[in-house]
């Protein structure tokens, strides 16, 4: 009888476990050029980001969840004179899931 409420008790932690590692949709952000090629250079990691490639280009996804903030740093006024020949911001949503700690990957 025991062993069977130590079961009843701990379903609850089990069934909310997988929730806690869902995937969780965030804005991944480069600098484009007019032919829609994107540019994100070492400025990515800078900024704790991560490289995730979308539609064949490369755009910096969040690698931290304190870093989620790309589309306010890949912008109208950074891209040009960051990235010349890259004026304008583009952004995609990707999902992520949790890695270690505060950080994240692609799911």
């Amino acid at each position: 009888m025991k062993n069977f409420l130590a079961i009843i008790l701990a379903l609850p932690a089990v069934f909310t476990a997988p929730a806690a590692r869902a995937g969780r949709h965030v804005k991944a952000c480069a600098c484009a050029n007019d032919a829609g090629e994107t540019q994100i250079g070492g400025y990515c990691p800078y900024i704790a980001g991560s490289n995730v490639n979308v539609d064949g280009q490369d755009y910096c996804f969040p690698a931290a969840t304190w870093s989620e903030y790309m589309d306010t740093r890949f912008t109208a006024e950074f891209c040009p004179g960051y990235f010349p020949g890259y004026p304008n911001p583009v952004c995609k949503t990707v999902t992520v899931c949790p890695l270690i700690g505060d950080y994240q990957q692609i799911c």
